[in-house]
């Protein structure tokens, strides 16, 4: 057999691409180079910002916002594929038409409220908070 390929990234010893995708923008402001989520003045730490319990309440919207965005398309999306209307939810993988522009959509809304969910998630870790 030929000979295996060297290791690369983590097993090398390497960072992996993960680092790549993080953010240095704060989450509500878009501040550049922040550590955790959110800039200094969004928390209040400088004693000008919303603080922390504002900043969560924005965080919280957005993703109540995305939630209803991914109901809505999902909603259209169920009138195709046979989910239950009115209810968002679509059972993954039942739509074949890899040609509709509905299903990318959905697809989109469903990454996009997993993100939201994702930045609260860290935003509470980093502020020692549990939901």
């Amino acid at each position: 057999p030929p000979p295996s390929p060297p290791p690369r990234g983590r097993a090398a010893g390497g960072e992996s691409l993960l680092r790549f995708y993080t953010s240095s923008r704060c989450e509500i402001c878009g501040a550049v180079g922040v550590t955790n989520r959110l800039c200094s003045d969004c928390l209040g730490e400088k004693g000008e910002g919303t603080g922390a319990a504002a900043a969560l309440y924005e965080l919280h919207s957005r993703r109540r916002a995305a939630e209803i965005e991914e109901a809505v398309v999902g909603d259209v999306c169920g009138s195709c594929c046979g989910g239950a209307r009115g209810s968002g939810l679509v059972v993954a993988g039942s739509c074949v038409n890899l040609d509709c522009a509905v299903m990318y959509e959905r697809e989109k809304r469903v990454l996009k409220r997993m993100e939201a969910y994702e930045i609260v998630e860290d935003v509470e870790k980093g502020l020692d908070l549990e939901e």
